[in-house]
């Protein structure tokens, strides 16, 4: 029991696509920078680029990643909206990068997240790996599913 490499890489992708193709919805560089009405969440460049930073930063912290792919993106990424603070909006006044800017950082930690999954398979393509809590590809796992849950999320601030 366990996955191949290409049924890793296809779940993978499977996320990693629904957020693209939800956020090419979008029409202009305003529409991902404009705050939403009751300033409770953060712009939608921000869920753009979360679930990458994400990624980046779980992988780093199993082991599997030795540095991150970009420093200032995984500090304003990294953490979303934190509901028992939800008075203190002055937080997420943040500087945030243009949308080419993530959406070229998001197709870096694609080909990095590629190349971890590529390098635990070590070329065997019928080799299978069972992937548990406790190992650092948990981190591929966590990450897919973290984007799962913010593809949810961030249809619904599309409304």
């Amino acid at each position: 029991e366990g996955l191949t490499r290409k049924e890793l890489q296809e779940y993978f992708d499977n996320s990693w696509l629904h957020t693209e193709i939800l956020f090419s919805s979008l029409q202009g560089e305003e529409a991902f920078m404009r705050p939403p009405y009751h300033n409770l969440r953060h712009p939608l460049v921000f869920y753009y680029g979360h679930p990458a930073s994400f990624y980046v930063n779980k992988l780093r912290v199993a082991g599997l990643l030795s540095s991150g792919l970009n420093d200032h993106f995984e500090t304003i990424f990294e953490v979303g909206v934190d509901e028992m603070r939800w008075d203190d909006i002055s937080y997420m006044q943040k500087d945030w990068p243009a949308v080419s800017e993530v959406h070229e950082y998001r197709q870096q930690v694609y080909q990095t997240v590629t190349n971890v999954i590529t390098e635990a398979f070590q070329g065997d393509e019928k080799k299978k790996i069972r992937i548990v809590q406790d190992d650092p590809m948990w981190a591929v796992l966590m990450g897919v599913e973290h984007e799962k849950i913010h593809l949810e999320t961030s249809s619904v601030l599309f409304r």
